[in-house]
């Protein structure tokens, strides 16, 4: 007859085997950005924990979401949006396309930028991957933004890294 201590350890290791935070799941309601970097699939929903609430956020002239690999994981990826004034933001009408290369040094433009980073990856940081509408063929679409919602589309990319199919969605807090 077995022991009952070793048919606990075989319950415990199957229902923790099978949990797997990279596995993929429904996104939340707080939002996601993913897509195809370099021809791997990237799917990051997971909120950091912050001192405010969010980490997703807008001003009158920006907008900056983030979101991690998983709850244990000190990767992120992060999505910036810029605009020339505050009245841009406020009269969008969607779709709204940024498209790169622009390299508009007054300021007079928006831009989008994107970036994949481990700051625990390497002594300075780990970069994965990151394109920017600037100076690189790289476009950033805001297929929806009302209310504290935002979703978008974004493909291209530069110096090796190619992003397709890419997708964001975030609740932003206004600041």
């Amino acid at each position: 007859m077995k022991s009952p201590f070793l048919h606990l350890l075989l319950i415990i290791t199957l229902i923790c085997g099978s949990c797997d935070e990279e596995a993929p799941i429904a996104h939340s309601p707080t939002g996601y950005i993913k897509a195809t970097v370099n021809g791997i699939e990237k799917d990051y929903h997971t909120l950091p924990d912050t001192t405010n609430g969010s980490s997703n956020w807008r001003t009158k002239s920006a907008i900056y979401i983030n979101y991690l690999k998983g709850k244990r994981k000190s990767e992120y990826w992060s999505i910036s949006i810029y605009f020339p004034d505050t009245t841009t933001l406020q009269n969008m009408k969607v779709p709204f396309v940024i498209k790169g290369p622009n390299p508009d040094f007054t300021g007079g433009s928006p831009e989008g930028h994107t970036l994949i980073l481990d700051p625990l990856g390497a002594p300075y940081g780990k970069y994965i991957a990151g394109s920017n509408t600037f100076h690189n063929d790289f476009s950033l679409t805001i297929t929806f933004f009302e209310g504290d919602m935002i979703k978008g589309t974004f493909s291209g990319g530069a110096e090796g890294n190619i992003f397709t199919d890419g997708e964001f969605a975030a609740k932003l807090v206004l600041y």
